[in-house]
């Protein structure tokens, strides 16, 4: 059932999964609001925690702090001034833009040093309203995303989601490529 279709349809539930929250990103209070209620009505199999923490992108830095590897991030207001200074900062020629709070690729855009007044005017509302995570371009995304799939913390199986040429978003919108990979068995552990 849709997260935000009616409400009646999770009254009697003995349990719920997230699972596809479509546009919660359009609506994050709505949908706050609506996963903090069936935490409290119900057996909520993703953890409200988790949930909470995963609703702004503000956890990347806690990653990087824990010791797990990812791009460099900044997590400013979307304004060209703040965005600038990221630029101005690290000395990226270019940088990868999304909303802190989204999903799905969307509003994912790669801005670039010298047109950037333009192209942050042109960001999507959410961005407007969210923030935005400034992250490190890696030109080795054209190799792709690998994802290990685990279910009680025991590897399963793994994709790999690959952009097509001359794109570095990959998701389906884009016409990425899916492949089962197996790997290594170090990374897989």
């Amino acid at each position: 059932m849709p997260w935000d279709g009616p409400r009646e349809a999770f009254a009697s539930a003995d349990a719920i999964v997230l699972r596809s929250t479509w546009g919660y990103f359009r609506a994050l209070n709505a949908f706050r609001a609506w996963t903090e209620a069936m935490a409290a009505a119900t057996r909520l199999f993703n953890s409200i925690d988790l949930v909470r923490w995963n609703l702004r992108k503000d956890y990347v830095a806690k990653l990087a702090a824990a010791g797990v590897r990812v791009p460099r991030s900044f997590v400013v207001p979307c304004e060209v001034s703040a965005i600038g200074r990221v630029f101005e900062e690290t000395g990226w020629a270019r940088a990868v833009v999304k909303p802190a709070s989204g999903a799905s690729g969307h509003s994912v855009e790669l801005l670039q040093r010298a047109t950037l007044a333009g192209q942050v005017a042109g960001l999507a509302d959410e961005a407007r309203q969210a923030g935005v995570v400034v992250q490190e371009f890696l030109p080795e995304i054209a190799d792709g995303e690998l994802s290990l799939v685990c279910f009680d913390g025991v590897f399963s199986h793994a994709i790999r989601k690959r952009p097509p040429p001359g794109e570095f978003r990959s998701n389906s919108r884009y016409r990425s490529t899916r492949t089962a990979e197996t790997p290594p068995l170090q990374v897989a552990q």
